[in-house]
């Protein structure tokens, strides 16, 4: 489902993709990202290799910060995150 002037959850999956990608390639080894909820779910799939069913269920509070650690997995957002 996309809202008038919007787009689909597979288009956002889409553009966050390519943003990754790309940020993968800029040589940085990490980086802060200041974007609403919807984008921190695809970049936690994404860099997590979370399945649809754990990251449509993941929770990103307005004003929250959260650690998105490739060393620490899963288990590291899901404490800063709670599932429902």
């Amino acid at each position: 489902f996309a809202p008038p002037g919007g787009e689909s959850v597979g288009e956002l999956r889409i553009r966050v993709t390519g943003f990754l990608d790309d940020l993968a390639g800029s040589g940085l080894t990490s980086a802060v990202l200041v974007t609403h909820a919807g984008v921190m779910k695809v970049c936690a799939a994404e860099l997590l290799g979370l399945a649809p069913e754990k990251w449509f269920s993941l929770q990103f509070e307005f004003g929250s910060v959260s650690l998105i650690d490739g060393a620490q997995g899963v288990e590291a957002l899901i404490r800063h995150n709670k599932l429902k």
